[in-house]
């Protein structure tokens, strides 16, 4: 191997000179023949961003593309031109393009990679051509809502938004707009005390509440709805709980409200300044007590004012105890019976006037025959006495609320 390397050397170093000229000679005349024949030799250029035509065709069909688009891989092309234009051919002026017009159809379509060059032939392109979904282009109307984040501060309300339209049209692919039920909103009301009006831009939600990612699935993307936000001051107000002030309908005959108590006792409600200043308590609607008898449990609502917007519910829950209305009522002459008594024994004065205070239902009916008066002799001996009137129970009727014109007898037992 040794004596191999030694004789090449001796080779190259006999007529280096004349060698290297030659080799030069060689070069030169080679070169010479490449620019004069101008060979053709292939090329290739990777990396080609893909263009997309055809777009709003596309749509006058009643169409869009939901995927196919988005995954694209680059595009490589191979070239065959002559070598004085290789230098040239790079992806400045060389274009891959798609025409969405070949797209005939909802579901699946095929295709082609167009490739557009000013230098050589196309020869092979990969991908050569390219599946895409296409779906229907659907719109439907959808209400607009909103969500407050964050909170008015202390003494303030924010009443709801006043929105341009209470509705939008949304136009896109078939599947994102059948799954969209409403165009929310998000409004920041921290720090705001004043009124304003303004644009916010809406999320498409589900059934779910939840947002929906539609990318560019919706032609011209989520709409902006201006929203005019009134803000007030706001107060707590107490209920009026006067009976005398409030009105009973339906009460039964003869009953009487004795008590009402509210629950809760006080509301927030919100307006101007100014008028906050004028009310100091709020009023109950007809509150309907029908059939109500002792202690019934029922709602009622509050009175709305004029101005005045009501932060808490109006309904309230109330007990309103009742009774049956009392009267007084006067028995003459009702007679004295002496109880344990013979025949000989005799009583002075025989009748007395009864003054009866009760409920209506039972004096309503009551006669003098129902009262029975009685002086009990029992124990006594022969003589002259003062004895006390009594009243035997009566149903219904509160002794303490029996009054009597004489209150005791003079009895003479022989």
């Amino acid at each position: 191997m040794k004596k191999f390397f030694t004789r090449v050397y001796e080779i190259i170093k006999n007529n280096f000179w004349q060698k290297m000229l030659a080799l030069l000679f060689a070069f030169i005349i080679w070169s010479y023949i490449l620019v004069e024949s101008n060979p053709t030799r292939r090329c290739e250029v990777n990396n080609l961003s893909l263009n997309v035509i055809g777009s709003a065709e596309l749509e006058s069909k009643h169409l869009m593309i939901t995927d196919g688009l988005d995954d694209l891989i680059d595009i490589d092309v191979v070239i065959e031109a002559e070598q004085s234009e290789h230098k040239y051919i790079n992806n400045s002026n060389v274009t891959a393009t798609i025409d969405l017009t070949t797209v005939k159809s909802v579901g699946e379509n095929t295709v082609n990679v167009n490739i557009d060059t000013k230098y050589g032939l196309v020869k092979s392109v990969s991908p050569s051509t390219i599946t895409l979904t296409a779906e229907e282009i659907v719109d439907k109307e959808v209400p607009v809502t909103y969500e407050y984040k964050g909170s008015a501060p202390d003494g303030y309300y924010v009443a709801p938004p006043a929105f341009s339209s209470n509705t939008v049209r949304i136009i896109g692919a078939q599947s994102v707009v059948d799954r969209i039920t409403e165009a929310r909103c998000d409004i920041s009301i921290v720090g705001l005390k004043e009124s304003i009006t303004k644009s916010y831009s809406a999320s498409f939600l589900n059934y779910s509440g939840n947002k929906i990612d539609y990318g560019n699935l919706i032609i011209g993307g989520a709409p902006s709805v201006a929203a005019s936000i009134k803000v007030m001051r706001c107060k707590r107000v107490p209920i009026d709980d006067n009976i005398s002030g409030a009105v009973f309908i339906n009460l039964p005959d003869n009953h009487v409200v004795t008590g009402l108590k509210i629950d809760p006792y006080d509301i927030l409600i919100a307006g101007s300044e100014e008028l906050l200043d004028t009310i100091d308590v709020l009023s109950l609607e007809e509150i309907n007590v029908k059939n109500a008898e002792g202690v019934i449990r029922t709602n009622a609502l509050v009175k709305e004012l004029d101005g005045v917007v009501f932060v808490e519910p109006r309904t309230v829950q109330i007990t309103v105890n009742t009774e049956e209305r009392k009267i007084t009522k006067t028995f003459r002459d009702v007679k004295i019976n002496l109880r344990s008594a013979n025949e000989d024994c005799s009583i002075d004065p025989h009748y007395t006037d009864v003054v009866i205070t009760g409920p209506y239902s039972v004096l309503n009916r009551m006669m003098n025959s129902d009262i029975y008066l009685f002086a009990d002799v029992a124990g006594y001996s022969s003589g002259t006495y003062s004895i006390n009137i009594q009243v035997q129970n009566i149903e219904g009727i509160d002794p303490s609320n029996i009054k009597l014109d004489k209150t005791s007898v003079e009895v003479v037992i022989p």
